[in-house]
């Protein structure tokens, strides 16, 4: 509340009402990211910040976004989703 007066932005309640919905979307992705993570490299374990880093990198942009099935693609992965609509 305080960061909001700061701003001179009033408050509202659809404010946290979106806030709420906003921090279930990110706990989902972050689930779904530990899960699968931990599943393709056979570990929940880094030796290293860069190797986890280069992990997430590796799964986030080779996976999850070019080829992770999703819902709101007709159950298709992007690039599929794609090549359908150029089609």
């Amino acid at each position: 509340m305080d960061v909001l007066r700061e701003q001179s932005c009033p408050h509202r309640r659809s404010w946290v009402y979106l806030t709420t919905w906003t921090n279930a979307a990110v706990e989902s992705f972050f689930a779904t990211l530990k899960r699968e993570l931990a599943w393709i490299h056979a570990t929940k374990t880094w030796a290293t910040r860069v190797a986890l880093r280069t992990a997430l990198f590796d799964y986030i942009e080779g996976f999850y976004n070019p080829e992770r099935i999703q819902q709101r693609l007709e159950y298709r992965s992007p690039l599929r989703f794609e090549e359908a609509a150029v089609a």
